[in-house]
């Protein structure tokens, strides 16, 4: 095989990793602004902050910051204080006292099939 059409393979095949490692991060992941004109139910989290958010993340610990969704059908942020291993769930509170949301205190535990994504960075 010639060194020119190797180097051509080769080029064909970096743009197929590209496109595929590109359409996992755009499938998994998701960049989303928390909204500018509220409060947060998070002292950490200002409003207008970009939230990079893993959307199949199934391995979440206390202290990670969790959507999840409400029996409204509406989604909610809060912190992950306590785990419960069988069946698997999350104790999830709001922080904020000048900010209330819907948390744990008044919805229970929150399941796994509740979970939308964890935050992994807000900046």
């Amino acid at each position: 095989m010639k060194a020119r059409k190797v180097l051509g393979v080769c080029r064909r095949l970096t743009w197929v990793l590209v496109l595929v490692g590109g359409f996992y991060l755009w499938n998994r992941y998701e960049l989303m602004r928390f909204p500018s004109d509220g409060c947060s139910p998070l002292v950490s989290l200002r409003p207008g902050s970009v939230l990079w958010i893993d959307r199949e993340s199934q391995a979440a610990s206390v202290g990670d910051v969790l959507f999840y969704s409400i029996p409204t059908g509406q989604a909610a942020i809060g912190r992950c204080s306590k785990l419960r291993q069988s069946p698997p769930a999350f104790w999830i509170v709001a922080d904020n006292p000048a900010c209330p949301g819907p948390d744990s205190n008044s919805l229970g535990w929150i399941g796994l099939d509740q979970i939308q994504g964890r935050v992994l960075l807000a900046y």
